[in-house]
């Protein structure tokens, strides 16, 4: 036997079953390398566990989040690190997302039959996705690493352009920003300063009323102020989107699927209901609006209790761990989006720490399903959890 060290940590970590046949070098073999398509996200901890026995290799990104958030701030200046982890006034909207899921407690079932391989796999609006895990939209991600969304697209996959929008998402909760005392201490306004704000540099309409085009070549770093700054007033002058608005964004929009994000009130989530949003994402923007703002996770609660089944429900605002990925499934959101681990993933190298972040997330989801007696993404449902 090549490994017999290896062997040893297998066996010490559970029965270690070998089939009829099959040598113990087999069975190591087939471990570390594994066949195509038979490997289960949690396998990402045996992939970490082997490379740093074999190779001695230990990422420098951590598995727990509040080590890479500490690593992330020794990392970043500290207006990119505020930016990021701050949150409206005093910040409590921000402690009550992370409280609301201390509050809820998984109870597993054992001596059940549960498979090596696992299906988190969902169908959302039409298409098969192969876990309900996505990426939150938050922008301005150069502040963290130079490739900024370049890296995180690359490892959410091919950029939504190149393979056609299919699913509009408007978020209706930050037609003005919140009172973010962080960035309002040290007059931090990254927009106003050229970042996050590409997309209104591209805008051919804005270039006409401009007279310029500040990407050009020739472009001066006063027309790119003047670009940026007219674009954070044309987009941030304080008015607020109204249901009204509804039907010409239908018509804009055509048959694709509309998704809300930002609801948090139960009359809200009815009312997308009655005007045919074909989804909504319970959020808070995770307590970077309003402080003092029921915690995300009672207000899926709440929602979920009206509308479900009426219509496709998103959330974030809060979680940080797989065991938070298993709590809002738990009680019934369709799909989860992940926001500020993203972010200090990206601190550490760009993709390269967003892929560690988002397996180590993928890995502890799946492991949590398996370790709670579920094989299949659609077993898990509120039985699964207990307040306390």
């Amino acid at each position: 036997m090549r490994f017999p060290h290896i062997a040893a940590c297998l066996a010490a970590a559970g029965t270690l079953v070998i089939a009829e046949g099959q040598t113990a070098q087999e069975l190591i073999d087939s471990v570390l390398n594994p066949a195509p398509g038979s490997k289960s996200y949690s396998s990402f901890s045996s992939e970490i566990y082997y490379n740093a026995t074999l190779f001695g290799q230990v990422s420098r990104v951590s598995t727990n989040y509040n080590r890479l958030e500490a690593s992330a701030r020794l990392r970043l200046p500290p207006a990119a690190y505020d930016y990021a982890a701050g949150g409206a006034g005093l910040e409590t909207t921000v402690a009550a997302n992370r409280a609301a899921f201390d509050h809820l407690a998984i109870v597993p079932r054992v001596m059940r039959h549960v498979q090596p391989k696992r299906y988190l796999n969902t169908t959302l609006f039409g298409r098969n996705i192969p876990a309900p895990v996505v990426m939150a939209p938050v922008g301005v991600q150069t502040l963290f690493h130079p490739d900024g969304e370049r890296a995180t697209a690359s490892v959410f996959g091919e950029l939504a352009k190149e393979n056609g929008y299919e699913v509009l998402v408007v978020t209706v909760d930050t037609w003005d920003l919140g009172w973010r005392t962080r960035d309002l201490d040290r007059g931090f306004f990254p927009f106003i300063r050229g970042i996050g704000v590409q997309i209104g540099l591209e805008d051919p309409v804005a270039h006409k009323k401009l007279g310029f085009n500040p990407l050009a070549p020739n472009a001066t770093a006063e027309q790119k102020q003047t670009a940026a700054l007219y674009h954070v007033i044309a987009t941030s002058r304080g008015i607020s989107p109204i249901w009204g608005n509804l039907p010409l964004l239908r018509e804009a929009w055509g048959d694709g699927p509309i998704v809300l994000k930002g609801v948090q009130s139960v009359d809200d989530a009815k009312m997308a209901v009655e005007h045919g949003i074909d989804g909504i994402i319970v959020s808070n923007h995770g307590g970077r609006q309003i402080d003092g703002a029921i915690a995300s996770l009672d207000a899926l609660r709440e929602i979920l209790k009206a509308v479900k089944g009426k219509i496709t429900i998103g959330f974030d605002s809060g979680i940080r761990s797989g065991a938070d990925i298993f709590k809002a499934i738990a009680i019934g959101a369709d799909f989860v989006q992940i926001g500020r681990p993203v972010l200090w993933g990206l601190a550490h190298g760009g993709a390269e720490g967003v892929r560690h972040v988002m397996k180590s997330l993928l890995a502890e989801f799946d492991l949590t399903l398996a370790l709670s007696g579920l094989e299949k993404l659609e077993a898990l449902n509120q039985t699964a959890v207990i307040a306390r």
